[in-house]
This record gives structure tokens, sequence and C-alpha cells, in this order.
């Protein structure tokens, strides 16, 4: 059965519903903004060791299409064991890009458990 081979395939690489994911997305009439944005808040992030306990975090890349509507688009992708340490991970970069004053344009979103990765 098609669905339960996938369904497997999943479990064996760790991925949803075996774990928990979460996107973090800027976009910007600015690409280089949009991109550094994102990568300032992520290196703040991952030099809290205590924050990064069994989670994983992939480079900052652009979205398949990363211009829309004139905009950039970037993500980042969290791939954690347990959802409490994924939540206190988001809580921390919605806590950090509040501090942020010069935001411009810059759109900030974080989506958990996406339906479809970016």
């Amino acid at each position: 059965n098609l669905a339960l081979d996938l369904l497997q395939l999943r479990k064996e690489q760790n991925l949803p519903p075996y774990s928990y994911q979460a996107l973090v997305m800027t976009n910007s009439l600015d690409r280089e903004f949009a991109f550094k944005t994102l990568s300032k808040i992520m290196s703040e992030v991952e030099n809290r060791p205590e924050l990064m306990t069994n989670i994983i975090i992939s480079p900052v890349e652009p979205d398949r299409i990363e211009r829309r509507f004139n905009r950039f688009h970037f993500h980042v992708q969290l791939l954690a064991s347990y959802q409490p340490e994924l939540h206190r991970l988001l809580e921390e970069i919605v806590h950090i890009f509040e501090g942020y004053t010069n935001t411009r344009d810059l759109r900030f979103a974080i989506d958990v458990d996406p339906l479809f990765s970016s």
C-alpha cells in the first residue's frame, strides 16, 4: 500500500508526524535585506546551545519561487523531536525579531507544522 510505504519512509527519516516542524519566513522588496535579517536572527539563536537540543535547523534558503509579487522570500526549516523544545525555540525567535527596530518593509512569519515546505 502506497500510503503505508510513504508513512514508513517518513518514520525512517524522522519527518512529521514522527517529529515536529516549523518554517520561519521573511520577505521584502529588498532581496539582501530579507536574507540578511533572517540569517541574523538564526545566528543569534544558534549561539544559544540550550535552545538547540534535539533541533535541526536548515540553512537560510530562498523559496522555490524566490520572487513573488516583487518580494523576495526566504525561509529556514526547523525539525524537532519534541514539541515543547520547538515552541521554546520559536518563542525566542519571535522575541529576537520583536527587538529589531529597523524592519522597513520586511514581513516575518512562522508556520508551525506546515502542510508544504517552501
